[in-house]
């Protein structure tokens, strides 16, 4: 029997994968425990058409990545801070702060769990923040952060 599996079965399929199983597999397992329903020609052209539509989706968001990396790549942000005589900051920078500075800075809406810091940023200086964009694709970008005090 030809079926299109819902869900992941493990060591057997994907979802929106289909394949044909045995009639006392899909019967007994798949078909009573929504895992899967059996392959019309209806539904295989809806499977078709979703398909199309997340390669299409997918595509959209590379070329918003790919334009967002283009806008971020090298650029240098500044960030204004409280600190002490000896260039300690009040209260350490987290990656919200920094994901505000760069959509106030450089027009680019990030989630905080984009940016990757390697330490906690407490000190006056000047810093590379790594921001992951997609699972492949990573953009640097300067930092520095200065005394308010001495802000011109």
């Amino acid at each position: 029997m030809k079926v299109i599996f819902i869900q992941d079965v493990p060591s057997v399929a994907k979802r929106d994968e289909v394949k044909e199983v045995s009639n006392g597999y899909a019967l007994n397992y798949l078909l009573p425990r929504g895992l899967a329903v059996r392959a019309s020609s209806e539904k295989l052209q809806v499977l078709e058409q979703h398909a199309l539509q997340r390669e299409r989706e997918a595509s959209k968001s590379l070329a918003q990545v790919s334009s967002w990396a283009g806008q971020l790549a090298g650029k240098k942000i500044v960030i204004l801070s409280k600190a002490n005589e000896e260039g300690t900051l009040y209260a350490s920078i987290n990656t919200q702060a920094i994901a505000g500075v760069i959509k106030a800075q450089l027009g680019v809406s990030l989630k905080a769990e984009q940016i990757e810091l390697k330490q906690h940023l407490k000190t006056i200086g000047d810093y590379v923040i790594v921001v992951k964009l997609s699972a492949d694709l990573k953009v640097n970008i300067s930092l520095t952060i200065k005394p308010e005090s001495h802000a011109q």
